[in-house]
């Protein structure tokens, strides 16, 4: 899912559910940056050194990938029967997605129970890209092959392209048997939307008896939208309809950290729009022909949004690990 599923759905969602204004900047925002923080930063703090690590990347060559960013934020192995049942080849994987699954819906659970607003936040990001990223899995292999032909990787989604990710978009799965293979991501982002707001209710123990007219007025709001329209335009639905401030990927770490007169010249840098870039700005750094500079910190850095997210988000990655250690122990081996 992109960005109006992530940030201004989840936006809407906490509203309809009750929270305040600022509780919803902090779901809402924390949902979304798991797909913009992209690059690890240190830190000059008082208390030390703080190193950030990424929640999503590029780097499909990069063989840490799939066990750091991919499965614990994006592609959160499910029940391994669901997606053979669904497959023209009826094989099994550990590691495919699945919607709403057991596993899923326990790391949201899990963090219910901390009360933490940021770490809700993640939590609901990576349930919600079970229904996205169904049938699926984190890892480069022939599983996630569409078109032979293509030369494109196979991992994730990638040879599906933005398709998985959008509202509104109609596409093709090839390797699904004939009744399921043709998707339509509308019903899937609903429905997603619909167990995601229960969950919101659940955190103010609020009834989600009205669920049904939430999402009639959600799918009234997405109706309207262009298919291929930029993220500018898509949002100015929300914008009038809801009065949701559009979404800045800068804010939450201007807000902590000092970034030098030239950090935002790349922008491939937070906001990864240009995946090429990225890459090769990555590997410049794995291999060590650059660095990146540590960063000072404003005063407020440990009471700022952009810290607390980042406690937040390794949080989740390690309670993903325990649940699939407890849920699917198997899981590791297929890496």
């Amino acid at each position: 899912m992109n960005l109006f599923f992530h940030y201004y759905t989840v936006w809407y969602l906490a509203q309809e559910a009750g929270f305040r204004d600022l509780e919803c900047e902090i779901l809402a925002y924390s949902n979304q940056y798991v797909d913009n923080n992209l690059i690890a930063l240190t830190l000059k703090t008082e208390k030390g050194l703080f190193r950030t690590t990424p929640t999503q990347q590029f780097g499909f060559w990069d063989e840490d990938a799939p066990i750091q960013v991919y499965i614990p934020y994006h592609f959160l192995p499910g029940v391994p029967e669901e997606g053979a049942a669904k497959r023209r080849d009826g094989k099994i994987n550990p590691l495919n997605v699945t919607p709403n699954s057991p596993i899923a819906r326990e790391l949201v659970e899990n963090a219910l129970k901390t009360r933490d607003l940021y770490r809700i936040g993640i939590a609901l990001h990576t349930y919600a890209d079970t229904w996205a990223h169904q049938d699926f899995t984190g890892k480069w292999e022939n599983w996630n092959i569409l078109s032979p032909s293509s030369a494109l990787p196979g991992i994730g989604h990638a040879q599906a392209g933005r398709d998985p990710d959008q509202y509104n978009r109609l596409w093709h799965d090839s390797r699904l048997v004939d009744e399921l293979s043709e998707i339509s991501n509308n019903s899937r982002f609903l429905e997603a939307a619909r167990q995601t707001y229960r969950f919101l209710c659940a955190v103010l123990n609020r009834s989600h008896a009205n669920e049904d007219s939430v999402i009639a007025q959600l799918e009234k709001l997405i109706t309207p939208i262009i298919e291929n329209a930029d993220h500018a335009t898509r949002a100015q639905l929300f914008l009038k309809e809801r009065n949701i401030p559009m979404f800045n990927h800068r804010k939450w770490l201007e807000e902590a950290v000092n970034p030098p007169e030239n950090f935002w010249e790349d922008e491939r840098l937070i906001a990864g729009w240009e995946k090429v870039l990225w890459l090769a700005e990555e590997i410049l750094v794995k291999t060590r022909i650059i660095s990146r500079e540590q960063l000072k910190v404003k005063p407020n850095f440990f009471e700022s949004h952009f810290f607390r997210w980042h406690l937040a988000a390794q949080d989740h990655r390690r309670d993903a690990y325990r649940v699939l250690d407890s849920n699917l122990s198997e899981w590791r081996a297929f890496l």
